[in-house]
């Protein structure tokens, strides 16, 4: 399962302006997942090699404008193919509206159903209209072929959730060899009114070589079941530089540095995995 790592230059981008003049079409040539800088919340962006871009999460409103508009920009990307909503909190789900305003989205945005009484969650059903479709445990999306989306958990398997955090849809994401697993905000424990959602899944997982941390690393989350199953030899966490959270705890840091490497977004800003081929990627960070 271990793969050849080598380390790239930086990436560099910065907050701005939208452009004035109209960038060139999207062109992307390898697999890239990048994991964005979004403060204290979570999107992660996967380019295609015949240029489909996906997005997992969209950040808050404010973090939609600041970074993820501006990446897109600077890649040419006009339009979004696909988009999951892990679940329905608004630092996952608060920069649907603005962003979708503004790059349109081509195809479907999936999640796990229901309904949720805020107005972030009302905001999202407006942008995403009706390309909002459910997605359940077993089903497959297949992008080009060669790139396979399986989804392994959504809206709490069937048990009664406590919180919206156990509905989180979990996604195992494959090309040519390289699995990534995200699980948006799953929970890992059954203390202090929640569900342990992760050991409930963990038997149905497999090997991958990367996951983003659950719940940005946070302490009740990433336990030693879902991490055995997953046996990763990468961890990023998305977290923001001095959130109040305190996230990653030193707890579920402490459980990934069993498995592998640690990369975190408030620490490299935007990390970017380039898959080479089935035996290779390169991971690079913003600074």
């Amino acid at each position: 399962m271990k793969k050849l790592l080598f380390l790239t230059g930086l990436i560099v981008f910065m907050a701005c302006d939208r452009p004035l003049a109209p960038l060139p079409p999207f062109i992307e040539t390898d697999f890239t997942v990048r994991f964005i800088y979004v403060g204290q919340a979570d999107a992660t962006l996967i380019t295609t090699p015949r240029g489909k871009a996906i997005l997992v999460d969209m950040g808050t409103g404010t973090s939609a404008n600041d970074y993820i508009l501006p990446l897109l920009d600077s890649l040419g990307i006009t339009e979004i193919d696909i988009a999951f909503a892990s679940h329905m909190h608004g630092d996952h789900i608060g920069g649907f509206d603005d962003l979708l305003e503004r790059v349109p989205l081509t195809g479907f945005s999936y999640d796990h159903g229901g309904s949720y009484p805020t107005n972030d969650f009302e905001n999202y059903l407006l942008a995403v209209g009706d390309r909002r479709r459910t997605i359940s445990v077993g089903d497959t999306i297949l992008v080009e072929n060669d790139i396979r989306i399986v989804c392994y958990a959504s809206g709490a398997e069937g048990l009664e959730p406590i919180g919206e955090n156990e509905k989180s849809v979990a996604l195992i994401i494959s090309y040519i060899g390289f699995d990534l697993f995200l699980g948006g905000d799953l929970t890992g424990t059954d203390d202090g009114n929640q569900i342990d959602i992760e050991s409930y899944i963990a038997p149905s997982l497999r090997p991958v070589e990367m996951i983003k941390a659950d719940h940005h690393g946070s302490r009740y989350c990433n336990n030693a079941n879902i991490l055995a199953a997953l046996q990763p030899d990468y961890i990023v966490v998305s977290c923001g530089i001095a959130n109040s959270y305190g996230f990653p705890h030193e707890e579920a840091v402490e459980r990934f540095s069993v498995w592998g490497e640690i990369y975190r977004t408030d620490m490299s800003g935007t990390i970017t995995v380039t898959v080479v081929d089935s035996m290779e990627f390169t991971i690079s960070t913003e600074y």
